[in-house]
């Protein structure tokens, strides 16, 4: 494979995240910040192991 695949490759997802950014930032904040919602539930649900036992019975 040539090097030309790869970095068309980037380009086009560089392309399809930039652009979603200028035109409606808002949407893009809002969908970035649901994203991000999950890392704290990630981190309660599944690598915190101490857990009290009121949240161990929800996981």
């Amino acid at each position: 494979i040539g090097l030309w695949i790869p970095i068309t490759f980037v380009l086009i997802c560089a392309f399809l995240v930039v652009i979603p950014c200028y035109q409606r930032p808002m949407e893009v904040t809002m969908g970035a910040l649901i994203t991000l919602s999950g890392i704290p539930a990630y981190y309660i649900g599944i690598t915190w192991k101490a857990k009290p036992i009121g949240i161990q019975k929800f996981s």
